[in-house]
């Protein structure tokens, strides 16, 4: 048995003299020889992780530490074919007969059995771990659902059977779940069988509903929650137009605060009563931001910590001409003097208010920029020179204090933040709610985490980086930062 390296064909590892086997894993370049009391494997599997090696022989299924070859667990019977849950966390194996074990990784603890009617030639984990696929000599594909957390006690149920033509002797999913292929034909998983034979298909396949989810516009099919959030709380302001009549229009601000609180309601769970201001056309001056902020919303929070926040804020941001220090600039913001804490909300004090409240989570959404100009091109602040404006970075101090915060801005430091005509969004904003809408939902497990929306926001062939240089020839980069990457955003129903 030899594993080989894809990109160049080298031999990675080879079980020698029918009594040794030799490994290498990805992320350690060190080679291993272990020796076995029995001539023979039947399936080796590595760990998601790259650490350990599952062996299967025809007495007792091993798992080796890869880097020293040390021996972690051995136990009885055999097996024929290995799956690692994605986690890592079970290890489902097959033997001889009718059934399918599942054990605990890490120490070898038998879980759970699974009975099955006839010989078991192959189980495996779906990439999502909620699913495992059993093949056999009953001629079908079988799936199991997969809870979270395996005792003996638990309830394992069959989710559905494909009936095909052959015994199922091996088995591979699709990344997004939705097909599942024997070797000899693709099928839908769930939903209707046979789609194409593989030796007559030659057109790559687009998971239907990663499809569907990529084309629908971001303000239909919203996504709903799988739970309600009734203790969370927001304030989403979207200024477009100012007082001040030499102050350009922010275009699409209201259209795209709009939209986020439909998000929030449906997609985040939230009650819309927790949703400030009340009334979604106030006028947001300077003073009544400030009181939405160190008032209204600290007393809509829960004092036992309960509550998540989040805020939106669509507009205007500026420089400080003397201080270089960033403001969000209201709706009664004078642009022909210096910015200051009397017309505009400096952000570091934004961030300084809102670490003042007790929160479950904080996640912070600005898209806006402080270079001066706007998504059109028009200048803010007349007289300014490009060389004064300021080089901010996100303040530290969210970040450092609150283990679940996350802040997102539309670009970078002094950049200009687009928009999106063809759609009558932000270009941040079109974006960032498309993630939520599923399209940066990579793995297909209905959460967003933030990984994957930075992930998403980013990507330089389809993101906000490349329809800025492919719209206006102009440099848009939004910053995530987060204390947490894997925090959850979203998580909705199928």
């Amino acid at each position: 048995m030899t594993l080989w390296e894809v990109s160049s064909g080298t031999e990675v590892w080879q079980q020698q003299n029918g009594y040794s086997v030799s490994a290498l894993s990805s992320k350690d370049f060190r080679s291993r020889t272990w020796i076995t009391k029995y001539p023979s494997f039947n399936t080796v599997c590595f760990s998601p992780d790259g650490k350990y090696l599952a062996t299967g022989d025809t007495r007792n299924v091993t798992l080796w530490k890869v880097s020293s070859g040390e021996q972690i667990w051995s136990v009885k019977p055999g097996g024929y074919t290995l799956s690692f849950s994605p986690n890592g966390r079970y290890l489902a194996t097959t033997d001889e007969g009718h059934k399918v074990t599942l054990w605990e990784a890490s120490r070898g603890k038998k879980v759970r059995e699974i009975e099955h009617n006839d010989r078991v030639y192959t189980a495996i984990f779906s990439l999502n771990g909620q699913y495992l696929a059993i093949g056999g000599g009953d001629r079908a594909i079988t799936f199991y659902r997969i809870p979270t957390n395996i005792t003996i006690e638990t309830d394992i149920t069959k989710e559905n059977t494909i009936q095909v033509d052959k015994r199922v002797t091996d088995l591979a999913w699709s990344p997004y779940g939705n097909l599942i292929s024997d070797g000899k034909k693709v099928y839908q998983t769930l939903l209707q069988p046979e789609i194409y034979e593989i030796e007559k298909s030659t057109k790559p396949v687009v998971p239907p509903r990663q499809q569907r989810r990529l084309d629908r516009p971001i303000d239909r099919d919203i996504p709903i929650a799988i739970r309600s959030n009734p203790d969370a709380v927001a304030v989403v302001i979207g200024i477009q137009d100012y007082l001040e009549p030499t102050v350009p229009s922010v275009k699409y601000a209201k259209r795209d605060a709009q939209l986020v609180r439909e998000y929030l309601i449906k997609t985040f769970g939230y009650d819309e009563h927790n949703i400030l201001p009340r009334d979604p056309n106030q006028l947001i001056t300077v003073g009544n931001f400030k009181t939405l902020i160190r008032q209204q919303l600290r007393d809509y929070v829960k004092k036992n910590g309960t509550s998540d926040v989040f805020i939106y804020y669509a507009g205007h941001g500026a420089p400080s001409t003397e201080t270089q220090e960033a403001f969000l600039a209201p709706y009664d913001f004078n642009p022909n003097v210096d910015v200051n804490t009397y017309n505009a909300y400096r952000l570091n004090d934004l961030y300084a208010d809102l670490l003042k409240i007790e929160c479950r989570s904080l996640t912070i959404v600005l898209d806006t920029c402080f270079s001066g100009m706007t998504g059109d091109g028009q200048v803010l602040i007349q007289n300014i020179s490009p060389v004064i404006l300021p080089k901010l970075e996100i303040s530290k101090q969210v970040l450092l204090s609150h283990p679940k915060a996350v802040v997102l801005t539309s670009t970078s430091n002094d950049r200009v933040s687009n928009w999106y005509p063809e759609k009558k969004h932000s270009l941040f904003t079109y974006f960032f709610l498309k993630g939520l809408q599923g399209a940066a939902d990579k793995n297909s497990d209905n959460r967003i985490t933030v990984d994957e929306l930075e992930m998403y926001l980013l990507d330089e062939n389809n993101g906000v980086p490349y329809w800025a240089k492919r719209l206006f020839s102009r440099s848009q980069t939004p910053q995530v930062h987060a204390s947490d990457e894997s925090v959850i955003i979203v998580e909705v129903k199928r």
